[in-house]
């Protein structure tokens, strides 16, 4: 099944990579969450948050996305090649 995230997921995630294009990613994990909080379904941001919580010295948390992401979607490239 496709799913499809919320104008205002979608909105958040936008917000959340800018920051994370000038290495805020404090303030993009904020965005991640309120996208999350929109639509907790969105592949994108689980992958995108795990990514940022790498940055910030998370690596627990972040395989906890890879794995969420990955529990949605067993076939998600993405996640499974962060969590490696």
């Amino acid at each position: 099944m496709y799913h499809i995230p919320t104008p205002e997921a979608r909105s958040c995630f936008e917000k959340a990579r800018d920051f994370c294009k000038i290495k805020q990613f404090n303030e993009a994990l904020h965005f991640l969450d309120e996208a999350l909080n929109f639509y907790p379904l969105y592949l994108n941001v689980l992958n995108q948050k795990g990514v940022v919580l790498c940055k910030l010295g998370k690596p627990k948390e972040a395989i906890d996305c890879f794995n969420r992401a990955i529990e949605i979607k067993s076939n998600y490239i993405r996640a499974w090649n962060n969590k490696g």
